[in-house]
């Protein structure tokens, strides 16, 4: 889903007049980094959007300079900017590896393409206010209160959005406001690298009491190599028409609860590697039909013990695509009584999402396997490497199968 510029309903007139006119008596801060000279000079600007289009290095490099106001933990407060000099999460709000890739196939448009194939193709619109073009360059202007939190993404979670509406309402009782900007601008340079001018500005009052702050400087951006290889291995091209790294593989999203948290385990009996609590982006894998396990760490209050199943189904996966759950799967509890000492196998249907870049694009049930504890795959071609007796369980059309003991037959 494409996400839009963070500009917070919640900033009436007043705020902007009372700040105005309390900052006439209030202390001042400003930081300004100039251009460095030893940079290339940039591309005289134009009313009209600057052709920024090609790859570039995604790390860039600040313009040399006393950048303490970069200081602050990052993340805590709304747009405020901490040097970061990722490409493509300053003109992008996404994640990159090594090369960001921008383009431009009309005047309303800029596309974002990351290195990273977990992240989705970032499509901005002109005329959907996600940036605007003028004399300054390609622009990303974003405004939020001061005293709320959220880092400088488009959308902070929600989370931390409820927490900001409720500390709206304590700062109002309080006489603190604020306004907090945040302006991204970028142009080419004469020698095809790109440049961003950032300008960040604070103007609050807290508890009666104005303030302000206003920091800028600059990062620039080298060309890559357009041969660069993505973390796919393959080379994606480089053009209007040739694929992105996150449209030639197939993707899942885990799911996290209260409870229970559901994520990729293995493809076709071969690990999947997850930072299910560090990163929130999708799994990868490769496109085409697939034996899928999840895993799923489930837990209860009362008894107080952790439960762990895993669900195994055949998957046609399409590249380009975005599979996820429905809803969160059951753990696969056996009835009170029944215990064994081979896996008790079960039979469930599992409704999957569809979704290609944000979109919804359908809904697939699939027979799958449930089972408790740890499981032994039964794979198309013999038994498992920890064989024990038992029988493997297998869903219709699938040549895969988990072993233990069908709870049909128990």
């Amino acid at each position: 889903m494409r996400a839009r510029p963070a500009n917070p309903p919640f900033q009436p007139l007043a705020v902007y007049v009372l700040v105005a006119g309390s900052l006439a008596t209030g202390c001042v801060s400003h930081t300004r980094i100039a251009y460095p000279d030893s940079w290339p000079a940039l591309v005289p600007a134009t009313a009209e959007c600057p052709n920024i289009a090609g790859r570039y290095v995604n790390l860039g490099s600040l313009a040399p300079g006393d950048h303490s106001f970069c200081h602050e933990t990052k993340g805590r407060k709304r747009l405020s900017w901490h040097c970061d000099v990722d490409l493509a999460y300053n003109i992008g709000d996404i994640g990159s590896g090594n090369w960001v890739e921008l383009r431009q196939p009309d005047a309303d448009t800029l596309v974002v393409i990351s290195t990273d194939p977990r992240e989705d193709v970032r499509t901005w619109h002109r005329s959907a206010g996600d940036f605007s073009c003028g004399t300054g360059g390609l622009r990303r202007h974003q405004h939020a209160n001061s005293y709320s939190l959220g880092g400088d993404e488009a959308h902070p979670d929600s989370s931390i959005t409820e927490f900001n509406t409720a500390a709206g309402a304590f700062n109002a009782a309080t006489a603190s406001t604020g306004l907090r900007t945040l302006t991204r601008s970028f142009n080419p340079a004469a020698d095809g690298s790109l440049v961003m001018s950032v300008i960040m500005e604070d103007a609050r009052v807290e508890f009666g009491f104005p303030s302000s702050e206003k920091d800028s400087t600059f990062v620039r951006w080298e060309r890559a190599p357009l041969d660069t290889v993505g973390p796919t291995g393959a080379e994606t091209g480089h053009g209007p028409n040739q694929p992105a790294p996150a449209e030639l593989v197939a993707r899942f999203q885990f799911r996290r609860g209260w409870f229970t948290d559901t994520s990729l385990s293995t493809v076709d009996g071969r690990l999947v590697e997850t930072h299910l609590f560090t990163n929130p982006l999708p799994q990868v894998f490769p496109a085409g039909k697939h034996w899928i396990v999840l895993d799923v760490k489930g837990g209860s209050l009362i008894p107080p013990m952790d439960r762990y199943a895993n669900y195994g189904f055949m998957l046609e996966a399409v590249a380009g695509h975005t599979y996820s759950l429905s809803e969160q799967p059951g753990t696969c509890y056996p009835p009170k009584g029944k215990g064994h000492l081979l896996p008790i196998i079960y039979r469930r249907k599992l409704t999957i999402l569809d979704g290609v870049m944000g979109r919804s694009v359908g809904r697939l049930v699939v027979d799958a396997l449930c089972t408790l504890g740890p499981v032994s795959l039964c794979p198309p071609d013999g038994l498992p490497s920890d064989f024990e007796p038992g029988t493997c369980v297998k869903p219709e059309d699938s040549e895969w199968g988990f072993w233990g003991v069908e709870a049909s037959k128990h």
